[in-house]
């Protein structure tokens, strides 16, 4: 869902993809280049504008300081952690280099109206580009026009009689942003006005939020990777953090209408909140990396706090207190990053901090259930089932916990109470047919399997599953059927072939099992039973000297392997008694 209709994002990982395959080395590099990037266009942003002698400063640090200091307080924030770390929320901070260089470029245009005019193009195109990588770029042609009044031209309508044209060109990528939205609606059911959660429902769960936003920038002493749904506040607790939100969202708005550059930074901050704040989500209510470019603001004033109290003290000594946060925030990060390290790490370290989010208890299942330690995983599955009922995936993970435990019954429940939840749920259809099969019902099992294939044909292990099972029930040509969905599906996978090959040669096509059984071997030569078999294709076609040499090979890489002896006993014998 994350990559659905971001294809600037999709394309970026994609090349990565062709660069190192899977190798997370790769992302990584490729993540924190684009950090790297961000801070610096930060860091010419904050220069440029305090160089033009716009007041974000009290004056005391020099431009260069100032902003070398706000970028690198930003670069090395805690908070920044999951946007850069976790590979996927390059949607985040991939779009907020876009956003910051739609912003850089204008002010490189701005300062030079016939010379700057590369700027001027590079500018649409980076807000473009944004656009296709994540929604949240839609204030953007806003904020530009917005930096335009307060800092270049002083009034709308100046800005828009020098930069009109390129106001317009900007705005027009929001048609793109539109296409976009229309091609994946809804984000994949995961956010949206009809997601089943009310508008206001969610709105009110965001004063609270957007508090901790503004708490963990000053302070970031508890951060949690998965924060899970958010309830709807107690009206105790939603009126003060609705009514502080909406003064603090009134009084920027007032402040910015007054040309103040403490107005802009402000409204900045809620612009770019606003979309994930405003449109309702099922599966993050609240997530850290949306703060990823609003931190800019935080890191601003901090910055600029520090300068006033040390010009109003004549204590310049006091601006050392920059390095020492920025090198506290630098060791945060690296402990927060050493929690990013393995999957059980980072789920028992969310669910510790959030032991009432379903969805972090199904992740460390997972990450238990991938280690070996079944009977943890269980107790995380169960824990996940209890806070949310409904919640198939867990029934399901909770089924293949209680199966490998040897609880079959137990496990069967969970597996059709997935199916019943989520009746377009495949992997849980697939799990059930596997139950049924265990336990000998293998008409049961045929059909449990039949829905899974029916749901997600193109995948190629309900495609097996489905052929396995009607390989038990004797059904040679429908199991033939599907083993060769599956090979088309996945052709370089050998224990397919090898499965299609024993089908073909029970079902008496001998010629066509050897050659599945050849083309699996070139994928995988050193399957001793699948030598023996192919011995086995080639006798009946009549082909002895290489029937010989395939059984010689099983032998070779398992001697104690009784068929292969058998099987080549029989050819000598055999050619004994022709002698």
């Amino acid at each position: 869902m994350t990559v659905d209709a971001r294809p600037v994002l999709n394309l970026s990982l994609a090349l990565d993809h062709a660069w190192g395959g899977l190798d997370v080395r790769g992302y990584h590099i490729v993540n924190l280049a684009i950090h790297l990037l961000a801070g610096l266009t930060l860091f010419g942003i904050v220069r440029r504008t305090l160089a033009a002698g716009n007041a974000l400063r009290s004056g005391g640090l020099p431009p260069t300081v100032f902003a070398l200091s706000v970028a690198v307080i930003w670069l090395v924030h805690p908070l920044q952690t999951e946007s850069v770390t976790y590979i996927v929320q390059r949607a985040e901070s991939l779009m907020g280099l876009f956003y910051l260089l739609t912003l850089y470029c204008f002010i490189r245009h701005a300062e030079s109206e016939y010379g700057g005019r590369w700027a001027g193009c590079f500018c649409v195109l980076t807000c473009l580009l944004g656009m296709a990588t994540k929604e949240v770029m839609v204030s953007a042609p806003v904020i530009v026009l917005l930096y335009d009044r307060t800092f270049v031209t002083g009034r709308f309508g100046a800005a828009w009689r020098r930069h009109g044209r390129l106001h317009l060109a900007l705005a027009s990528t929001w048609i793109v942003l539109a296409i976009l939205a229309l091609a994946s609606p809804g984000r994949g059911g995961s956010s949206g006005l009809d997601v089943g959660i009310g508008w206001w429902s969610y709105v009110s769960t965001q004063f609270p939020v957007i508090l901790r936003y503004l708490r963990l920038a000053v302070w970031p002493g508890s951060l949690v990777f998965d924060y899970g749904p958010e309830p709807v506040p107690p009206a105790a607790e939603l009126v003060p953090a609705a009514a502080l939100i909406l003064g603090l969202a009134a009084t920027a708005a007032a402040a910015a209408w007054r040309k103040s550059p403490w107005g802009f930074l402000g409204v900045c901050v809620f612009a770019i909140l606003a979309p994930t704040s405003l449109v309702p989500g099922v599966l993050q209510m609240s997530a850290e990396h949306r703060m990823y470019l609003p931190l800019a603001a935080v890191a601003i004033a901090g910055v600029s706090g520090v300068d006033w109290i040390a010009r109003k003290t004549a204590h310049r000594s006091f601006i050392l207190i920059i390095p020492a946060v920025a090198a506290a925030l630098a060791l945060a990060t690296s402990a927060r990053n050493e929690i990013y390290q393995t999957p059980l790490a980072l789920w028992s370290d969310t669910v510790m901090k959030r032991p009432d989010n379903p969805y972090a208890r199904v992740n460390l299942g997972n990450a238990l259930f991938d280690s070996g330690r079944i009977a943890g995983a269980v107790a995380q599955f169960e824990a996940a089932v209890r806070l949310k009922p409904d919640y198939a995936v867990a029934r399901n993970n909770l089924g293949n916990g209680l199966a490998r435990l040897g609880r079959i019954t137990d496990a069967e429940k969970e597996f059709v109470t997935a199916t019943r939840l989520k009746p377009d749920y495949d992997q849980a259809f697939e799990n059930l047919a596997g139950i049924f099969t265990l336990t000998g019902r293998l008409r049961e099992a045929e059909k449990a399997a039949a829905a899974a294939v029916r749901l997600k044909p193109d995948l190629a292990d309900s495609q097996a599953v489905l052929a396995g099972i009607l390989a038990g029930t004797g059904d040679w040509t429908g199991a033939a059927a599907h083993y060769e969905t599956a090979r088309r599906l996945r052709p370089d996978d050998a224990s397919i072939r090898f499965k299609l090959a024993e089908v073909l040669l029970r079902s008496g096509r001998p010629a066509a099992a050897a050659a599945e059984y050849r083309a699996g071997l070139a994928l995988q030569p050193d399957v001793a039973n699948a030598h023996n078999d192919l011995g086995v294709a080639l006798v009946r076609l009549g082909r002895l000297a290489e029937a010989r040499a395939q059984f010689q090979a099983a032998l070779r890489l398992r001697p104690d392997d009784a068929d292969a002896r058998r099987n080549l006993g029989g050819l000598d014998a055999a050619s004994a008694a022709t002698r």
